[in-house]
């Protein structure tokens, strides 16, 4: 179904693709229709921490959002581990830090920039 012949409402909004998708096809298979849309991040910061200006929205009809926040909760407590999200709050708005340390003073401190 096209955004355009619906009374559309955002439902969620995921930073990748795959996610969005994974929750269209979930949504598919309970007979709601839905799309998803790459849209503008409302934010500056948002887009600042994420280096990407844009995330994907699922929108449905108005008169399936109640069922689809239902699959939408079953959706997120059954989220795959390879699908990025918060444990603690259930956001999908995560991001990863790599910190890399330099062992050398540590392990060799006579070799210390002088």
């Amino acid at each position: 179904m096209r955004l355009m012949n619906m009374n559309p409402i955002l439902l969620a909004s995921y930073d990748y693709e795959m996610t969005a998708t994974r929750l269209q096809q979930d949504l598919s298979a309970s007979g709601i229709d839905c799309v998803v849309e790459k849209v503008p991040k409302t934010s500056a910061y948002d887009a600042m921490i994420d280096h990407s200006s844009f995330c994907f929205a699922v929108y449905v009809d108005h008169e399936d959002y109640t069922q689809a926040k239902e699959i939408l909760k079953q959706f997120n407590a059954t989220r795959d581990e390879e699908t990025p999200w918060c444990p603690k709050c259930g956001s999908h708005e995560v991001t990863k830090t790599v910190v890399h340390h330099d062992l050398t003073n540590c392990i060799f401190p006579f070799f210390r920039r002088l």
